[in-house]
This record gives C-alpha cells, sequence and structure tokens, in this order.
C-alpha cells in the first residue's frame, strides 16, 4: 500500500481499467502500486511567452512578441489528452504539450492576419487589430477547449520587422534628425 498526498495546487485523477476513480484537489488516499493510474494536473494560471515569425503580404518577416495566459479548467478532460505521470523528471511535460499548441495556434492567427497586410501597415498601428484577431481565435478555438483548456489572457507585446528591415527604416529618421543637429 502506497500513501498519495496531493497538494493544494494539483487536480489529481485516479484510473483504474478505463474508469475515473478519484478526481479532486487536495486529495489524500491510499492505493496499491501497480493497479491504477494517477495524473496530477496543475491547476494554477500558466504564463507562456514566446516570440513568432510570419511574413508580410510583401515578403518582409514580422516578429510578433506574445504572452498567453491559461489554466486547466477540466483536469479530467486534460488528463486524457496530455500526459500528466507523477514522475519528477517528466513533470511539465503535459505543460509542454499545451505550449506547443497554443504557440501553433497563435501561429497561424498572426501568419493569415499579418500575411494579410503590407509590412508598413503591419509595424504601424495595426497592434490592437493583430491582437483582438489573436484573442478570436483562442476564444473559438475548439481543441483547447475539448482537452480542459481555458485562455485566461491574451497580449500581442509587439510587432517588429526584421533587423536589417528595422533599420533601414530607420535610417531616414537618423539622418533627418543628424541633420537638423548640425544646423543647431
Amino acid at each position: 500500500l502506497i500513501r498519495y498526498q496531493g497538494g493544494a495546487g494539483d487536480h489529481v485523477v485516479q484510473i483504474r481499467a478505463g474508469r475515473t476513480i478519484r478526481s479532486g484537489v487536495g486529495q489524500s488516499f491510499w492505493l496499491r502500486a501497480g493497479r491504477c493510474a494517477l495524473a496530477e494536473v496543475p491547476t494554477a494560471n500558466r504564463a507562456h511567452s514566446f516570440l513568432v515569425q510570419v511574413p508580410s503580404a510583401d515578403q518582409q518577416n514580422v516578429s510578433a512578441q506574445v504572452a498567453i495566459t491559461y489554466r486547466i479548467e477540466d483536469a479530467e478532460a486534460a488528463a486524457s489528452h496530455y500526459l500528466y505521470p507523477r514522475d519528477a523528471n517528466n513533470d511539465a511535460q503535459g505543460l509542454w504539450q499545451i505550449d506547443e499548441t497554443v504557440t501553433r495556434i497563435a501561429h497561424s492567427a498572426l501568419a493569415s492576419s499579418i500575411g494579410a497586410m503590407p509590412l508598413s501597415d503591419a509595424i504601424s498601428g495595426s497592434l490592437e487589430r493583430v491582437g483582438s484577431v489573436l484573442a478570436q481565435a483562442f476564444a473559438t478555438d475548439e481543441q483547447l477547449r475539448a482537452t480542459g483548456v481555458a485562455v485566461v489572457d491574451v497580449r500581442l507585446m509587439s510587432l517588429r520587422p526584421d533587423e536589417g528591415v528595422e533599420s533601414s527604416l530607420r535610417a531616414p529618421l537618423l539622418e533627418q534628425l543628424q541633420a537638423e543637429a548640425d544646423r543647431a
């Protein structure tokens, strides 16, 4: 017999012969080793930040910095779709899988939105417009909902062109500032 003591931030799902035996946060129980499977699903909000590069309509790369906050609302659905082993070495495997799904959804939404506008439109004043497209993509995604994941917050932090393009766009402004400084 083994004693299991769940934590306050983990929802444990105990499964035996394909049926859920116990499910809940802060569970404590005795079990026989090897007769059931346990999944510890974290219930706290998780922040995931990443950078996505997508081409604009005029084939210029635009880098989008994205920050997503999500949580697992249906632990049983998440446990059936993602891996949450009790092994300390693989603890984050399920969260890594969700991070990959979130990144893929964001990349797809940004590619379709930014890919339809020229670079000048993408980097000047489109942050809110593209951000709302991104938020809508997460609100309507059925895969996340089916796997028990709820997106709490979506933020598009910045949209920037490649370094080379950005420096060439800055060059005329720097020349103008230098000319004004020389006149003064």
